[in-house]
This record gives structure tokens, sequence and C-alpha cells, in this order.
């Protein structure tokens, strides 16, 4: 077998082969796509041990379909005081919509 055909057959199954993963990747009628609504709360706590305001406002979140996905935290100066600001990144299932 020559080289070129060798080269052609190799070319033609790369072609086969990517214009099948295309047409897997394709979205189909009635396939649905889930929107996410998106929420930030920053919470700032003056002692390290207070931890009831963000654990009521989280589990409240919560139960309002809320879930969890990012916290971020900081140490603030504020009038001599030194206070920790924590950023919680949450996020809920919005609406569906169709491709």
């Amino acid at each position: 077998m020559s080289t070129r055909a060798l080269a052609s057959m190799v070319l033609v199954a790369v072609l086969i082969l990517s214009a099948a993963a295309s047409m897997a990747q394709t979205p189909r009628p009635g396939d649905t796509l889930q929107l996410w609504e998106y929420r930030t709360e920053a919470v700032r706590i003056e002692a390290r041990r207070d931890t009831a305001t963000a654990d009521s406002m989280l589990n409240g979140l919560g139960q309002q379909g809320w879930e969890l996905v990012a916290v971020t935290r900081r140490e603030i100066r504020i009038d001599d005081a030194l206070q920790t600001e924590t950023l919680y990144l949450l996020k809920r299932p919005g609406r569906v919509v169709n491709r």
C-alpha cells in the first residue's frame, strides 16, 4: 500500500469521526437547558466567634432553595477595629428553556 493511499484513508477516517462527534453534540429538539439565578451576600463579623449571624442567614437562604457555591473572606480595618468580611456566592435553579 502506498503512502498516498494510507494518508487518504487516514484523512477520510478523521473526517468521518469529526462529523460523527459534531452530530453527537448538536442539541436535539426537545433538549432543555437549565438556567441559574445567582446571588452574593456579604456578612461582616467583628468577633471571629460570632457566627450566629452568618448561620441564620445561610439557613434562611437554604430554605429558599439557594445553594452555596463559593466563599471569599478578607480582613477589613474600620475605625481602628479589625473586621472579617465574608462574601457568599449562592445559586439556585432558575427557569428551564428549550434549545
